[in-house]
């Protein structure tokens, strides 16, 4: 189980932390292959504070992603998700991967569901401490809520299918990890081996 502790240890074994175990072997079966961290970042928001990560969105990313967002502290507030079913809706008349100043909030995206003639079902998950949420950030519309009753600390991993297991990939791109706020991907030699991990 992760706790606050997450952050006072290095990124490998961070990572190692929440991916090895029960949720690692999910995570496995989900990509039916060996996957690996692209990036691996802690994340504090304060109460009240508005970003673009609470707006409705998808994030765009390889066609196969999955998010993990490790809860790292008790703070009040929400993840937000709407159905692959219905984010398709939405897809299909142009909102989801539009620009971060585009994004709405909930009247805006009743708004919108409005105008193309559907409803849709939200779904809001409120983790505990050392709770994790696995989802598919480029398949489902979601939005973050500002926690209510202080900080909120969460580590959040992207990850994609690998050729090799993620520990394998941990320890050799470890700096490049944890420099990689994106969905950036290593330089690749042509057997597939790395070069410049640093």
């Amino acid at each position: 189980e992760a706790t606050s502790q997450l952050v006072e240890m290095d990124l490998p074994s961070a990572i190692a932390s929440v991916l090895a175990g029960h949720l690692g072997d999910r995570i496995h079966a989900a990509f039916s292959s060996n996957f690996a961290p692209l990036s691996a970042v802690f994340v504090r928001t304060e109460p009240g504070e508005v970003n673009a990560s609470m707006k409705w969105h998808c994030d765009a990313g390889p066609s196969a992603h999955l998010k993990v967002l490790v809860y790292l502290n008790e703070s009040g507030g929400a993840t937000h998700f709407i159905e692959r079913r219905h984010t398709e809706l939405f897809k299909r008349i142009g909102y989801v991967f539009g620009p971060t100043e585009d994004r709405v909030d909930d009247d805006g995206l009743r708004r919108i569901a409005e105008a193309g003639g559907f409803v849709y079902r939200q779904e809001r998950l409120y983790p505990f401490r050392g709770q994790a949420i696995v989802f598919e950030p480029g398949a489902v519309l979601h939005r973050g809520e500002a926690p209510t009753t202080g900080a909120r600390l969460m580590f959040q991993l992207l990850l994609v299918p690998w050729i090799k297991p993620w520990y394998e990939f941990v320890a050799e791109y470890s700096d490049w990890i944890a420099g990689n706020i994106g969905a950036g991907f290593p330089k690749m030699d042509e057997t597939g081996e790395g070069r410049n991990a640093a």
